[in-house]
């Protein structure tokens, strides 16, 4: 009993060492696991922090040498120097995109060594973006993005551009993506505006392709210049062109897209005939100095939505050339401006025509025109073209007045007007197979009206159908019948070869 005693503690014994050494090799086991996991989350967090600092740019370039980029690379800043100037050639993408410093973009070193940067390779444009901003600052440094053909270089840059050497961007892209900047003056091929805060030009700015603004961001023109030649120019998402100071001219050479604003100063000024300058929004002007200048010979300006606002205008300040369209169903207010020139109604969808006096009035396309309250008067040609939509003068008693102080001749004259006027000067001579209106009148100063349409049939206005002023002279042609409701005064001078019946 003794030695099987003996034997079970020993045995005893042997179990508990080999679980206290089996305990102390799961400990160690563990402690080395956990130092690998600690070794591994380190090596990731490494690597995770290796590839921000490569996207992010940590690292400055700095380029004594010739730096030719196809692909895509990020830099915390550029300096194109060393102990040499150097040389960048891009048709890919070279981000600077970490803001802070003075300058993220550094072409000269001020001492001799400027750089030269050419954003496009054998017509490849390229992409650089400036997270601050750009010195160009010396006479000899030169930033080119002025692709001459294939893909557009394009410059983005959240800060300023310095230059005193040659940046050149007249056929290239420049893209304000910062707050509040100021805009380089030069000319540029296409120009964007983005992100918040107003772009300003301190100088004529000059953009020979494309303007466009978004994201409610503003260009402001302030007391400057901003010349547009390009055909595309539009706003979006909120953004604006701020022109209620300045001068825009749109002066391209070919048919343009204006931007809906209120503007100081508008000049539209191609140099050949047959130009279309068209605004999808309204226009207006600001009050005591707005002006707007069509060009005499050239140009002619649609709006197709909104209202075209002529309130602030005055004779003095508005030239009305070649003309102007209206396709929007918003009815322009033409303010108090003598003769508002060449106009031409031209919607699918019914319009209200403006009160005024118009050199010239077209009436065209299948939406209805309606005619307003008050008078409406043409001095030149009234014109309607073929499958017009119908013409609505009596719903608000319009007034329509052939006014010239030149002759005039008014051929097919098929409507039926409210109040058929005619005063001016000039000679009047109606042509046509039928009109009909509430009464017709002759005005004192008005020149001699001669009738030579078919038949006319007037209704009346408080009993009287017809009325001539004294020292006026109305004809009625031969063969050419005029009946009439209501009562004829005359008191100037009526002829009638024809035949005249009151009913």
């Amino acid at each position: 009993m003794k030695t099987q005693h003996s034997v079970d503690a020993n045995s005893k014994k042997k179990n508990s060492q080999f679980t206290n050494n089996t305990t102390t090799l799961s400990k160690r086991s563990i402690v080395m696991n956990t130092k690998q996991i600690i070794r591994q989350g380190l090596w990731t967090l490494i690597s995770l922090f290796l590839i921000v600092a490569m996207a992010f740019g940590q690292g400055t370039l700095k380029n004594g040498g010739t730096f030719r980029n196809t692909g895509t690379v990020s830099y915390k800043a550029v300096q194109n120097y060393t102990t040499s100037a150097g040389k960048i050639k891009n048709s890919g993408t070279i981000n600077v995109t970490v803001a802070g410093g003075t300058n993220n973009w550094v072409n000269q070193n001020g001492a001799g060594l400027n750089g030269n940067v050419t954003n496009y390779i054998a017509g490849t444009g390229g992409t650089i973006v400036v997270g601050n901003n750009l010195d160009n600052n010396a006479a000899g440094a030169i930033f080119d993005n002025d692709t001459t053909a294939g893909t557009l270089s394009t410059l983005k840059i959240a800060g300023a551009i310095t230059n005193a050497g040659t940046f050149d961007t007249d056929s290239g892209r420049v893209w304000y993506n910062g707050g509040a900047q100021t805009v380089f003056t030069t000319t540029y091929g296409a120009l964007v505006a983005d992100q918040t805060g107003a772009k300003t030009i301190a100088a004529t700015v000059t953009v020979n392709d494309s303007l466009r603004i978004d994201n409610s961001a503003s260009v402001a023109v302030s007391t400057f210049q901003l010349d547009l030649k390009g055909a595309s120019n539009l706003t979006q998402n909120s953004g604006a062109l701020s022109a209620a100071s300045g001068t825009v001219r749109y002066n391209g050479d070919r048919a343009q897209t204006l931007i809906a604003a209120q503007y100081n100063v508008l000049n539209l000024l191609g140099s050949t005939a047959g130009h279309v300058k068209t605004s999808p929004g309204g226009i207006s002007f600001t009050a005591t100095t707005g002006t707007l200048n069509i060009s005499t010979t050239f140009d002619t300006l649609e709006v197709s939505t909104g209202v075209l606002d002529f309130t602030n205008l005055a004779d003095a300040r508005y030239t009305n050339g070649a003309g102007i369209n209206i396709s929007s169903t918003s009815a322009p207010v033409l303010g108090s401006i003598t003769n508002v020139g060449n106009f031409d109604y031209n919607g699918t969808a019914g319009q209200t025509l403006a009160a005024g006096t118009y050199a010239n009035l077209t009436l065209r396309n299948t939406g209805g025109k309606l005619f307003p309250a008050s008078t409406v008067a043409v001095t030149g040609n009234y014109a309607i073209g073929s499958g017009t939509g119908a013409r609505d003068y009596t719903t608000n008693s319009n007034t329509f007045q052939f006014a010239g102080t030149s002759a005039q001749t008014i051929a097919g004259l098929a409507e039926t007007f409210h109040i058929l006027q005619f005063a001016g000067s000039g000679t009047k001579t109606l042509g046509g197979t039928s009109f009909g209106a509430a009464r017709l009148d002759v005005n004192s100063g008005s020149g001699v009206v001669t009738n030579n349409v078919t038949t006319v049939t007037l209704t009346n206005i408080s009993s009287v159908s017809m009325n001539i002023a004294a020292s006026t002279e109305f004809i009625n042609s031969a063969s050419k019948t005029i009946t009439m409701t209501g009562d004829l005064v005359n008191d100037g001078t009526l002829t009638n070869d024809g035949t005249i019946t009151v009913n």
